[in-house]
């Protein structure tokens, strides 16, 4: 396993945010307050169980959502996961879902929550392949963390800039790969990064992180 760039411990209140890594001044999607303005060829196709927002411009240099080709696509498995939709802004704890999608291995989505600082860690895996059929669900796990481990991982997603990475432009894609694809969600807030096969940086560890904290074991070659 690739091990963690150690960072520097970070003092939440210093930053001014919440538990959850928000501030008032890099909310992403408000549910309560945001007006969002779609512009997306995409804008007019409403489908039941998609599990993104379609893409979606929120200013002249802010972007989130999906093309209506991914959300299909990323949809599929999650829902073959019985997974919940997570951009609904119906949940009642913290959030964070990663969704791993290698072309020639077994997808798997790991979810970390936290409701009144308990805080459970689900993680599952179908038998399919990443860019091909979803399959069925093969493993299906919860584990008690700590609310260390929480913390832990908060300071990774302050650290790779979650809430306020919004590009306009497409990610980069190659042909083979995998997805990485990285939510957070409250009652109130909501955001979404989509990476192709990142193998270092802050967003890597940060989604790493999550892997690890699993029981799942991975050859090097599957880890991509």
């Amino acid at each position: 396993m690739r091990k963690l760039v150690k960072i520097l411990p970070i003092v939440l209140s210093l930053f001014t945010t919440n538990s959850f890594g928000q501030t008032d001044k890099n909310l992403i999607f408000n549910f309560q307050t945001d007006t969002l303005k779609v512009e997306s060829s995409d804008k007019d196709v409403a489908e039941p169980e998609l599990y993104f927002p379609m893409a979606t411009r929120i200013d002249s240099n802010r972007c989130i959502g999906l093309s209506l080709f991914r959300n299909r696509w990323y949809s599929e498995h999650l829902r073959a996961m019985n997974e919940p939709i997570l951009y609904n802004g119906v949940q009642q704890k913290k959030v964070f879902r990663f969704t791993w999608l290698r072309t020639f291995h077994n997808p798997i989505i790991i979810r970390i929550e936290n409701k009144n600082d308990s805080i459970s860690l689900f993680y599952k895996m179908t038998n399919g392949d990443g860019e091909y059929e979803p399959g069925k669900i093969i493993i299906d796990k919860r584990k008690q963390l700590t609310i260390n481990d929480w913390n832990k991982f908060i300071q990774l997603v302050i650290f790779c800039n979650f809430w306020t990475t919004m590009p306009c432009e497409e990610f980069l894609v190659g042909l083979d790969g995998s997805r990485w694809i990285l939510e957070g969600a409250t009652d109130k807030y909501y955001q979404l990064i989509d990476e192709w096969s990142p193998d270092e940086g802050a967003y890597y560890d940060c989604c790493n992180f999550l892997i690890e904290l699993t029981d799942l074991e991975f050859e090097e070659n599957e880890k991509y």
